[in-house]
């Protein structure tokens, strides 16, 4: 196993742990804080955000990034010759 590839495998690793538990939040205790500029709006342009369902599209977006990240992953451990 190459060094590049050890690398590749911390990183993609460290990435994925990351990324899959920003997720993880979003979908498990429906933390929406995570999401940039939201946490720090008035109470109602949440509620209003809430019922229009951009928080569920954000963290619907973010499990499909994970979902991609990780068959990136998956992928770039076999070598094409």
């Amino acid at each position: 196993m190459s060094t590049g590839m050890i690398i590749y495998i911390i990183v993609m690793t460290f990435t994925l742990l990351i990324v899959g538990g920003l997720t993880f939040l979003m979908y498990k205790y429906d933390h929406y804080k995570f999401i940039s500029g939201y946490g720090n709006r008035p109470k109602e342009e949440q509620k209003k955000l809430l019922e229009n369902g951009y928080p569920q599209a954000v963290r619907r977006l973010m499990l499909y990034t994970t979902i991609i990240l990780l068959m990136t992953f998956i992928g770039g451990l076999f070598t094409i010759p």
